[in-house]
């Protein structure tokens, strides 16, 4: 239930009183893995990235965990440690190798040749399958096409993109956070003067 809500006050821009309520219910359940992760994917929202991968680390302690390889990795990144985010996101999802996060990484590491190749295949598996509109917008904007990453955010608020409800707060989107039409799209989903 608190973990819940504390879902609820981050996207409601809340982040002290959202940790507050992971704190609560970490003390509740010390030993929840899910939680642990999810306390890092809170922690990396708010630009506390050592306390991101600690949380992460933690979680990991008690077996394999997609959500707290996915931190790691997005934390990582934000870091500037591309190689070793690259790696972390790897392993968040090894079943499905071709994720936008791992593409928005390789892109920031420089290595746009394999970023543009993993997105081409995406591009590719959107035909036949659901892939979120959200996903491009991200690796667009690792890519540096601004142009083309505010067209599929754009699409994402169209198909109603569960992810873009973090939109102002995902440490990825800072390079498009600025734009008019982002902030435009985050008006018309109800937020007002977010943090750019």
């Amino acid at each position: 239930m608190r973990h819940g809500f504390a879902h609820f006050l981050l996207w409601a821009n809340r982040g002290q009183e959202s940790a507050e309520e992971c704190n609560i219910a970490q003390q509740l359940d010390p030993f929840d893995a899910d939680l642990l992760a999810c306390r890092g994917w809170h922690d990396l929202w708010a630009g506390a990235y050592d306390q991101a991968i600690e949380s992460a680390r933690r979680a990991l302690n008690y077996g394999d965990n997609g959500l707290a390889s996915l931190v790691m990795g997005w934390t990582y990144e934000q870091k500037g440690m591309y190689q070793e985010g690259i790696s972390a996101l790897q392993k968040a999802f090894p079943s499905t190798p071709r994720t936008a996060s791992v593409a928005h990484a390789l892109a920031r590491s420089g290595k746009r040749n394999a970023a543009e190749d993993l997105l081409g295949q995406l591009l590719e598996d959107a035909k036949t399958k659901y892939v979120s509109a959200y996903d491009f917008g991200v690796i667009y904007t690792g890519l540096g096409d601004t142009g083309r990453a505010l067209e599929w955010f754009e699409k994402a608020y169209e198909e109603h993109s569960g992810f873009l409800v973090y939109a102002y707060l995902d440490p990825r989107l800072k390079p498009v956070r600025s734009e008019v039409r982002f902030q435009n799209m985050l008006r018309q989903m109800g937020f007002r003067n977010q943090a750019v």
